[in-house]
């Protein structure tokens, strides 16, 4: 019978067993690592713009300043700026918390050009934890655990103009500024024309 061989001292077989460990969780981490997606570059930055601009596509991009906390900034599609009161508001936004006064509803991961809607199914803003928004928006992002980032998902939403006077396809494009920095969020927006709408508009008093 043969003897056993010379066991390792208990020193050297901790210590293998520790590079194994390291080894082992190296390569779990190059796996989970190649299969991360850096949310940063996926959504860019974009510089603060007073007014809407025209796009090649016939969109239009804007990126309004929505650092505050406390204030609301109010935004017409049509006339494609900041106004000055929340009546003349389509939509409103504060950090990445938004409103459509006069209703909103998620079409999906549809383009802006394909988005057609109709006059039903709006959702209108509501008081939820003791704040106002509207829900159909509250779901335009993924948010990161790991890197405590934004990433659009690039939903297409119906947003009902403020005056009633027609709807707005808009998508979320980023949240991040140029050159850095968050709480810049950039909006990108076509104006339906009337046959994209299932019917005329009506008010929020006659759709419920």
């Amino acid at each position: 019978m043969t003897a056993p061989g010379p066991s390792l001292p208990q020193g050297a077989r901790t210590i293998r067993l520790a590079l194994v460990a390291f080894i082992v969780t190296c390569a779990l981490l190059f796996v989970v690592g190649s299969r991360l997606k850096p949310l940063r570059e996926s959504d860019p930055g974009f510089p603060i713009a007073e007014r809407a601009q025209a796009q090649p596509d016939g969109t239009f991009l804007v990126t309004l300043d929505v650092k505050s906390r406390d204030h609301w900034v109010p935004f017409n599609f049509a006339a494609g700026r900041v106004v000055p009161t929340e009546q003349q508001a389509d939509i409103l936004a504060r950090r990445s918390v938004l409103r459509a006064p006069k209703g909103a509803k998620n079409l999906g991961t549809i383009e802006l050009a394909d988005a057609q809607t109709t006059d039903s199914g709006w959702v209108y803003d509501e008081r939820v934890d003791d704040a106002l928004k509207n829900t159909s928006l509250s779901d335009w992002y993924d948010y990161s655990q790991m890197t405590h980032l934004l990433h659009s998902k690039k939903d297409t939403f119906a947003v009902r103009r403020g005056d009633s006077s027609g709807v707005v396809f808009l998508q979320m494009h980023s949240y991040y500024c140029e050159p850095d920095g968050s709480a810049c969020l950039t909006l990108r927006y076509r104006l339906a024309a009337p046959e994209e709408l299932g019917s005329s508009t009506a008010s929020p008093e006659e759709d419920e």
